[in-house]
């Protein structure tokens, strides 16, 4: 597999997910996702994330040992930057 498609495979799977929490939001579910997750929604690097919950930029649910985000609290840090 050449870089094109790995990154090709890459941005379907990140669309694929795009579309589940957005089907979720529309049945009224705020869902919570990892940071991956949220890297992946804010373009940015898992320790970028991991700074950002770190500084209270983020609001987080602890679930054991990792954070989980409400995909509204992404929304919202999206929201307010633009």
């Amino acid at each position: 597999m050449d870089k094109t498609d790995k990154i090709l495979k890459q941005l379907a799977s990140l669309s694929e997910r795009i579309d589940r929490i957005e089907r979720s939001m529309r049945k009224g579910q705020d869902r919570l996702v990892t940071t991956d997750e949220a890297a992946e929604l804010l373009a940015t690097s898992k320790i970028d994330v991991q700074r950002m919950l770190r500084n209270g930029e983020l609001p987080y649910v602890s679930k054991t040992k990792s954070y989980r985000i409400s995909y509204n609290a992404i929304q919202d840090y999206i929201n307010e930057r633009h």
